[in-house]
């Protein structure tokens, strides 16, 4: 339960939710698509290409954010190297 949270707060929860809510307006009220399933795929894509891009950032800069951020470090504390990759 541990490893899921971790990656939970490793991909940014709240920047996701801000690139979901930016995605659902530009289509939606400036584009004018509406609802579709080829839309929410495409919605889903970005969200999970997003969520793997922080957290291979993460990954790559242990060291960095140990320095800078230290109580927002996830791996090697709770989840291991090898996990989140």
């Amino acid at each position: 339960m541990q490893r899921i949270r971790s990656l939970f707060f490793l991909s940014r929860p709240l920047n996701i939710s801000f690139l979901l809510l930016a995605q659902v307006l530009c289509s939606y009220y400036i584009l004018g698509l509406g609802w579709s399933p080829q839309i929410i795929t495409v919605f889903f894509c970005t969200i999970f290409i997003t969520a793997a891009g922080y957290i291979i950032n993460d990954y790559f800069d242990v060291k960095a954010d140990a320095i800078n951020k230290p109580l927002k470090v996830y791996i090697g504390r709770s989840i291991s190297r090898r996990y989140a990759l």
